[in-house]
């Protein structure tokens, strides 16, 4: 889980249990002076009725109980002993107020009840003189409606999330510009200047981070630009070696063509520093038909196939074209043939299996193409899997007769982290081809 959502979902928490404990103190307090509106106004009821029946007329006391029927919602019923009383065990809260404070102003021996013979309301006994009485007053007319406590949970759970996101949003957002940022560095790219505004911590953060992004970016200019005048200025005297050679009357044809067979794969290390410094250069798009980009790739090994020292199997669908980078795929796809004929022999003769797979374009989430090169050596041991892919890293002394500068893979990965892709290697990927399987996976814009 991202550090937003977690942020979110704890700020949602504490918003939503603070509101909600605010809403249940509110409501708590509430209770205890509505219990005493409603006990003087039923203690009123009862002793405006307890008047109005000791001071009326005998022959008007019945108009006077329709009357406060019809007005108050209340009715009078002389209590027998023999009434049937349903009371409310336990009573609520609310109730416990209402009827402790009734209890006060009415006298103790007062009874509640909420249904009397089956006649449902609240009622409260009083007394005059020797005889008892029930007064049952309609509940809507006394009580409040109770609040629709579904609705208010909904809003303090809605205001809550709102709260969070915007919070979560605020806290987070400088943590995702730099974590952009430090993508954008990662791809060789120029990170952008981060804002110095904003918490002391964060500031002092990104000021940080912004001097070693220019530190960063110094450091391999001036490394790109030194690899770059360095086997510039080594390929000159080997053009004038390579001539002496050839006008050498007194070498031999064999050493002439062993003499030059060094001097080629002196420049082929060169070549490969020249690669790796133009790895960091811009990159630009353009239509691909891998295809012809893979038989681009073998035409140079033309000779080996024929001979059959090379048995390459290419899958590829057909006229499958992409929008990327078709110089630095084809320098990838370029070193990993290459790295693969140095190293996939098996038996005096190397089996290639190159396999470009379109199934991720079809997710429109990911867009992504995957090239599988895998040949049929003995592969690497998996503890070195890893360092492969750093600049100038080579296995034991005796893999590494065969020549080579430890850059063809570090190019790989490079540029296929600059094409905001993956490169990865795996040992025994395919059943008939048991060697090094190195896996690319690159974004399709």
């Amino acid at each position: 889980m991202s550090l937003f959502w977690r942020t979110f979902l704890l700020i949602g928490a504490l918003l939503s249990a603070a509101l909600l404990a605010a809403l249940f103190t509110f409501v708590r307090l509430e209770e205890t002076p509505r219990a005493q509106r409603m006990g003087l106004q039923v203690a009123s009821l009862v002793n405006l009725t307890r008047t109005a029946l000791v001071s009326a007329q005998s022959q008007r006391r019945i108009e006077l109980l329709d009357q406060i029927a019809r007005d108050e919602g209340a009715r009078v019923r002389l209590l027998e002993a023999t009434d049937k009383v349903e009371v409310d065990e336990p009573p609520n809260y609310s109730q416990r107020l209402l009827f402790k404070r009734l209890g006060e102003l009415l006298g103790p021996s007062t009874r509640f009840a909420k249904s009397v013979n089956g006649e449902e309301a609240f009622w409260v006994s009083f007394s005059i003189d020797t005889d008892d009485y029930w007064l049952g007053i309609e509940p809507a007319r006394l009580l409040p409606p109770p609040p629709n406590f579904l609705l208010l949970g909904f809003g303090v759970f809605s205001l809550s999330m709102l709260s969070a996101w915007l919070l979560s949003r605020v806290v987070n957002r400088p943590l995702q510009e730099l974590a952009n940022a430090v993508d954008q560095l990662s791809k060789g790219q120029d990170a952008p200047i981060l804002p110095l505004d904003g918490p002391r911590e964060l500031a002092e953060l990104n000021q940080q981070f912004n001097r070693l992004a220019k530190d960063l970016l110094a450091l391999e200019s001036d490394r790109s630009l030194a690899l770059a005048g360095i086997s510039h200025d080594i390929r000159t005297p080997l053009t004038r070696l390579r001539l002496e050679i050839e006008l050498a009357s007194q070498l031999s044809l064999s050493d002439q063509q062993s003499m030059s067979e060094e001097i080629e794969r002196i420049d082929e290390i060169v070549g490969q520093f020249i690669d790796y410094a133009r790895s960091e250069s811009s990159i630009d798009l353009a239509s691909v038909n891998i295809n012809q980009l893979i038989e681009k790739t073998l035409a140079p090994h033309a000779s080996l196939q024929e001979s059959g020292q090379l048995v390459a199997s290419v899958t590829c669908p057909p006229n499958l074209t992409v929008n990327t980078s078709p110089v630095a795929l084809a320098r990838m796809l370029s070193n990993c043939v290459s790295n693969a004929l140095r190293y996939g022999e098996r038996g005096g003769i190397v089996k290639l299996k190159i396999q470009a797979d379109p199934s991720d374009t079809k997710n429109f989430a990911t867009k992504q193409l995957t090239i599988t090169v895998v040949d049929d050596g003995v592969g690497v041991p998996e503890t070195e899997l890893e360092r492969l892919m750093r600049p100038f890293a080579r296995l034991d002394s005796e893999r590494s007769a065969v020549g080579g500068s430890g850059l063809g893979l570090a190019i790989v990965e490079r540029l296929a982290r600059r094409l905001g892709g993956s490169a990865k290697l795996r040992n025994h990927a395919h059943t008939n081809y048991r060697g090094l399987c190195v896996e690319l996976r690159l974004p399709i814009t």
